[in-house]
């Protein structure tokens, strides 16, 4: 196990390795099944969005029925559709890598009174990708105090430094005292939002002792660093692209290694190759989502900076044969939960880019599009049809 807090050499690693990555396409098969899984994926979003009608909101959950008919009907779904073979489902479902999921959602709730939809889903992709380390590792599934209070941190932190009516300088002073925190524990929160975020420190500490895991507190701390860099990022007037994207690398990778050192406390260099790698993917990705957002928010990426000067396309193309090459030389695959975890990720982050391309095709070519969308599992059309009434749903 790796004593050393390696992030530095994996942030050059993962730059150099992209600098090498072509944006040339590589040749996949023409999707002929399509339409039958558009009809499929139709169906589903038809029958959760009757389900939500009938229940008018998330708050039914805790019940062992509701819970075991989305369950079936995820899993039908991805058995028969995504192709994800009957034993890889039956693997997770054995983890209880939904039952993670329902115990987050209850906790989330008992501790801050209506919170929104929102606010729970951000926190809960972070708990996912929290499960999929135990699972790449190893470990048992289950929901920590560690990762519940690092995952809340997500929407505590971000709603804070968010939040218009804040000054940046307000703002970088709660980092200022925020840091001091995670460091050596000061606990000198401003008002009481500050002290509720601080209380998700106590919470991991209460499960990895600074003095025993020092590595762990370098992860939040270089994650607070990236949350600086963020700061800059709204106010950068343009940084050039090869900042943006060391930005980026930085945030991501630090994101998922900090969700790896909560699982175990230490890490091999593997592991930790694997976890900064496939936080770059999902920022990436998350970027690639939220191109308008960012723009109107005035946040600078790679993404959204190169989507107002020519089509994406390139990029998208270099950010697919990135996500490639980690799939194959990065993602060990010696264990059957490790064999399980690639089927589920390989799909799951393949919709991922499938719905950032589908949110923002203007910021394509169309003959890119038309090539994309003739080897997608589904059709943009289909894909996001009824997402804006189920959104709107689950937000009540």
């Amino acid at each position: 196990m790796s004593k050393k807090y390696i992030f530095p050499e994996l942030l050059d690693k993962n730059i150099e390795c992209w600098n090498q990555i072509s944006a040339d396409k590589i040749p996949r098969t023409k999707q002929l099944n399509q339409k039958e899984n558009d009809s499929n994926l139709l169906l589903l979003k038809r029958t959760f969005l009757k389900w939500l009608d009938q229940d008018n909101q998330l708050s039914d959950l805790k019940t062992t029925e509701n819970q075991s008919v989305i369950k079936e009907k995820v899993i039908f779904f991805m058995i028969n559709t995504l192709k994800v073979e009957e034993w890889v489902c039956q693997l997770l479902d054995k983890e209880g890598y939904y039952e993670v999921t329902y115990k987050f959602i209850n906790k989330a709730k008992e501790l801050i009174e209506g919170i929104s939809f929102d606010d729970i889903f951000q926190a809960l992709r972070n708990i996912w990708v929290i499960v999929a380390l135990q699972i790449y590792m190893g470990e048992e599934v289950k929901l920590t105090d560690a990762m519940f209070a690092y995952s809340m941190l997500y929407p505590l932190t971000d709603n804070y430094l968010d939040n218009p009516l804040i000054s940046i300088k307000e703002k970088k002073s709660f980092n200022e005292r925020f840091y001091q925190k995670i460091n050596n524990n000061t606990d000198q929160p401003a008002n009481d939002e500050e002290k509720r975020i601080f209380s998700m420190i106590d919470l991991i500490e209460s499960d990895f002792p600074r003095n025993k895991y020092p590595n762990v507190f370098m992860g939040l701390l270089t994650i607070l660093d990236g949350q600086k860099k963020s700061l800059e990022q709204h106010e950068s007037n343009n940084l050039n692209d090869t900042d943006l994207l060391h930005y980026t690398f930085y945030k991501g990778g630090a994101s998922v290694l900090a969700d790896a050192y909560l699982v175990r406390g230490e890490l091999s260099e593997a592991e930790a190759s694997f976890s900064y790698g496939y936080g770059i993917i999902l920022q990436l990705a998350d970027d690639l989502q939220d191109i308008k957002e960012d723009l109107e928010n005035h946040h600078d990426t790679p993404y959204n900076q190169l989507s107002v000067r020519e089509p994406l396309d390139a990029f998208f193309l270099k950010h697919e044969n990135f996500i490639t090459h980690f799939m194959s030389n990065v993602f060990q695959k010696s264990t059957k939960k490790q064999l399980a975890l690639y089927q589920l990720l390989e799909r799951s982050i393949e919709l991922l880019l499938f719905g950032g391309v589908c949110e923002n095709r203007k910021c394509f070519s169309k003959k890119f599009l038309k090539d994309y969308n003739e080897r997608s599992l589904f059709s943009c059309k289909i894909f996001n049809k009824l997402n804006k009434k189920i959104m709107k749903k689950i937000s009540l």
